[in-house]
């Protein structure tokens, strides 16, 4: 049996209808990755870097979510409204700051802030270590191995249960420390 036809629902702001061979197709209007916002297709900003931001690129503020590959080089910063990805194994090394205004941050690797970084989220920092930084999410901060003369501020703050550890440093959880 032939299916019926059923209303499609997008934000007309990121995305346009267009008739092509008899179907209508629809057309992204700005570059970034599907979502769903209100029960409608959307066309989330979404900004890739595909190697280090740092002196090539300078620092970055953007509107939507920011994938970088490589790291964030010393004294560098980044700053989205959506989630901020960093996906570099090296992790990051002494960078100004990474701040997400509305969603979470993943770093891949750790941190060694050398006492200059600031991480901040408005949801979640996901990170496998942390030396020498400050942390703060208003959601929770999970850390893989450690976590080294840092200060950390979150709702709730959660180690790996095998190999997590917080040396020195101040811990601040409004919940519960894991």
């Amino acid at each position: 049996k032939k299916g019926k036809d059923l209303l499609l629902k997008y934000d007309p702001k990121s995305a346009y209808e267009v008739e092509e061979d008899g179907k209508i197709v629809l057309r992204s209007r700005l570059s970034g990755v599907i979502g769903e916002v209100n029960g409608m297709l959307s066309v989330k900003k979404h900004l890739i870097i595909a190697g280090d931001l740092g002196l090539e690129t300078g620092n970055i503020t953007f509107d939507g979510s920011i994938q970088i590959k490589g790291t964030v080089m010393a004294g560098y910063s980044v700053v989205a409204t959506g989630d901020i990805s960093i996906e570099s194994l090296e992790g990051v090394n002494a960078a100004k700051l990474i701040k997400s205004t509305e969603g979470d941050v993943f770093i891949k690797g750790g941190i060694f802030g050398k006492g200059e970084t600031m991480v901040e989220a408005c949801k979640n920092i996901y990170i496998k270590h942390v030396n020498d930084c400050t942390l703060e999410a208003k959601g929770n901060v999970i850390i893989g191995f450690y976590a080294i003369s840092s200060n950390i501020s979150a709702h709730e703050v959660i180690l790996d249960e095998r190999r997590g550890k917080i040396i020195g440093g101040k811990t601040l959880a409004i919940q519960s420390i894991l």
